[in-house]
């Protein structure tokens, strides 16, 4: 055999070699391959939940552990389950749904919410009985008593140069009778008042007529998870056209 035969020998060897190791299946979560793994794919049943504050048709926010009256309490599971039962607080009507909207029509103080959800146990982990319970708090609280209120020191991103005191509060208005909430001095020396409010955020809705050069305003505030600083994204409306902006400003200790 002379050399030429060898090395085409030896290519078609290695040529072999390669294809006999790479079509050797390695996968444990492919029900085809030999080290097959079932468990790799199962995850431990866990009837956690989100938690959301609703304060406007649009506009929700990670429930901290406060929330406004008058908003819209959104509960959603965050694993999917072959059953769910909703606890909220003394209510005889437990809800079956993955996801449930509550409402408060006046304060409460600490509702415990409590989920339970269930599945087929899993011999994949030990001890599992199909059934997970979890139990969070919610505090629901009046107008008055939201961390929304005091006032902020900062600055809008189109003006750094300016800083200015922005200060958000419950107001009584004469005319419509009740408390409303008032943010006085945004857009410097300019009010918007009566916004939708929720415990750590507000929805301000075309406030027309209320800044100072009585351009529509419109957008959303957030207050941080420490509750110190405040977030404000707003559009105005210039002719045509909308020119957007951010306030951050720092709360005034009091």
């Amino acid at each position: 055999m002379n050399k030429y035969a060898l090395i085409f020998c030896g290519v078609i060897l290695l040529l072999l070699t390669a294809l006999l190791t790479g079509c050797k299946c390695d996968d444990p979560t492919n029900p085809e391959c030999p080290n097959y793994n079932p468990c790799m794919e199962e995850v431990p049943l866990n009837a956690d939940f989100v938690m959301e504050e609703s304060f406007s048709s649009d506009i929700a926010l990670p429930l901290q552990d406060t929330m406004y009256k008058l908003s819209q309490l959104l509960l959603t599971a965050v694993q999917e389950m072959e059953s769910y039962e909703w606890i909220i607080g003394t209510d005889t009507n437990h809800r079956k749904t993955p996801s449930v909207v509550i409402e408060f029509g006046y304060p409460y103080g600490p509702i415990p919410i409590t989920l339970i959800g269930k599945r087929k146990s899993s011999a994949c982990f030990p001890g599992d009985d199909g059934i997970d319970t979890v139990t969070k708090t919610v505090y629901v609280v009046d107008l008055f008593d939201l961390p929304l209120w005091g006032k902020y020191r900062g600055q809008t991103t189109s003006r750094v140069v300016d800083s200015f005191t922005v200060e958000l509060a419950v107001e009584w208005d004469t005319f419509m009778a009740r408390n409303i909430a008032v943010m006085n001095n945004f857009f410097p020396d300019c009010h918007t008042r009566n916004f939708r409010v929720g415990a750590t955020g507000f929805d301000l809705y075309a406030t027309e007529g209320w800044d100072c050069e009585h351009y529509t305003v419109t957008g959303t505030g957030k207050l941080s998870p420490s509750k110190d600083t405040l977030d404000v994204y707003f559009y105005r409306a210039i002719g045509n056209s909308y020119v957007q902006d951010t306030f951050t400003g720092i709360r005034i200790p009091q």
